[in-house]
């Protein structure tokens, strides 16, 4: 996210907020044997992603982000949430 650009701080903060959630989350459900635990944590990673590419989308919107910048991270962010589902 520190990349992308974001030219709205708000947004931006926003973004990365949610991008480091994911991460923590997804980690976090790693090491749990149990198979309620990880889905739940899975699904918090799934919904900040989700969170992210909303962000981005809206800055786009606004003007605060290259219409480039914020398609290359939608993808990224389609591939993750793919990875993710396999997960759950």
């Amino acid at each position: 996210m520190n990349e992308a650009l974001i030219n709205s701080i708000e947004l931006r903060d926003q973004a990365q907020r949610a991008s480091i959630s994911c991460f923590l989350q997804l980690a976090e459900g790693v090491p749990n044997r149990g198979q309620g635990m990880r889905r739940k944590y899975f699904t918090e990673s799934t919904n900040s992603l989700h969170e992210v590419v909303a962000a981005v989308d809206l800055a786009c919107t606004l003007g605060a982000l290259s219409t480039e910048t914020a398609q290359a991270i939608q993808a990224l962010g389609l591939r993750l949430q793919q990875m993710l589902r396999a997960l759950l």
